[in-house]
């Protein structure tokens, strides 16, 4: 008898396919940007995702740096975020997300009264 794979949750398989689809893109990309590095004599720099991490007075602030087709930014950095933020919301309150800006909105200017005097009078 030959023993079966375990099924592959339908989460871990579209975690699954987006790195295969991530690998696929940096190896592209790698490859491009040594022909470009060849050709116009530039920085030969990583284009692998990488995550950059500061912590500040209050929070800490995380930046993604990865490689995508210019066409479908948007869609992947969505996609990206969104699964993110699915993580955050499955860790049960462990970890919550905090929001410390404050937006102001000014629906009427007040009026303004300039007066100039002459002193010459």
């Amino acid at each position: 008898a030959s023993a079966s794979a375990a099924p592959v949750e339908p989460k871990e398989e579209k975690a699954y396919e987006a790195q295969s689809m991530s690998d696929m893109v940096v190896k592209f990309a790698q490859t491009t940007w040594q022909d470009m590095v060849k050709k116009y004599h530039i920085e030969a720099a990583g284009v692998e995702p990488v995550v950059f991490m500061a912590a500040n007075e209050n929070w800490l602030d995380f930046t993604i740096r990865y490689v995508t087709d210019y066409k479908k930014r948007r869609t992947v950095k969505d996609k990206m975020y969104t699964y993110i933020l699915e993580k955050f919301r499955l860790t049960d309150g462990k970890v919550n997300l905090a929001f410390t800006s404050t937006k102001i909105y000014v629906a009427e200017t007040p009026a303004l009264d300039v007066r100039l005097s002459n002193r010459n009078q």
